[in-house]
């Protein structure tokens, strides 16, 4: 019996041989023919064996000790598993807007989604701010493959930052990580506050989305010192909430996620 193994020359595909009937040289010439570029020769005779969690598939069952061999480890891929592509992340909106959204998601399982209630997007945290939960696939996912939710949300009349986590889930089973949609609102008189942060999300966004964090804690700075001006000018209602009430409420709003979203 000989056994031999090698890779392929983009070092992608492992080839394994064992025969009973080829010498060593015949044996390298199948390594060939099969287009292995590195190849090394194990150990033959009783000792030549492959086995696969702890079950033998060919060659002997006697457990032996070996001058080499070669050991392949892998994670178990779960059956059911997906992992976030692409989501807003942020969207600006005065008091009672929509918009149109979207969470990308893709199947990381053995299994694919069919469409039904096993496989959903759901809101599992924040606020639902008027979008349907939960999302039901349109058609089958196969592994590997990317869908994408299309759902709308609805502006508060507070203004400030308002939050609505999503996460996949396979019989109310979680297999994903949750995916957090920060929605700021503001009066649609702070024209100019809403272009400075859309200005903020695109930098971020063109940064590669890093430091979510970091933007956060810009934004809601953004927000406190706006409200802060507007009661310092003596503006006392503003979307018909009086102003200084208004930045305490923010405030309220903002560190009541922060502290059920750390």
């Amino acid at each position: 019996m000989q056994s031999a193994s090698g890779v392929t020359r983009d070092g992608r595909t492992l080839v394994l041989v064992m025969s009973g009937t080829r010498d060593a040289s015949q044996l390298s010439q199948l390594l060939v023919e099969q287009g292995v570029y590195t190849a090394m020769k194990l150990d033959g005779g009783g000792s030549a064996q492959l086995w696969y969690d702890g079950t033998a598939f060919y060659g002997g069952t006697e457990r032996r000790p070996v001058a080499d061999s070669l050991a392949v480890f892998s994670t178990l891929i779960p059956e059911f598993a997906a992992t976030m592509t692409d989501q807003p992340g942020f969207v600006v909106l005065n008091p009672g807007e929509s918009a149109t959204l979207y969470v990308e998601m893709r199947n990381e399982g053995r299994q694919s989604w069919a469409p039904g209630k096993s496989v959903q997007l759901v809101q599992v945290g924040g606020e639902l701010l008027g979008a349907t939960s939960p999302q039901d696939l349109a058609s089958t996912v196969s592994t590997g493959s990317i869908n994408r939710w299309i759902f709308k949300l609805s502006a508060p009349g507070t203004t400030g930052l308002h939050q609505s986590i999503w996460q996949m889930k396979h019989n109310n089973t979680e297999i994903s990580q949750a995916v957090t949609i920060n929605v700021i609102v503001l009066p649609p008189e702070a024209k100019e506050l809403r272009q400075k942060i859309e200005q903020q999300i695109d930098e971020w966004k063109k940064q590669g989305e890093q430091k979510a964090d970091e933007l956060l804690k810009q934004v809601t700075e953004e927000i406190k010192n706006y409200l802060g001006r507007e009661v310092d000018k003596g503006v006392r209602s503003l979307c018909g909430t009086p102003a200084a009430i208004l930045l305490i409420a923010v405030g309220v709003v903002i560190n009541s996620k922060r502290k059920r979203n750390p």
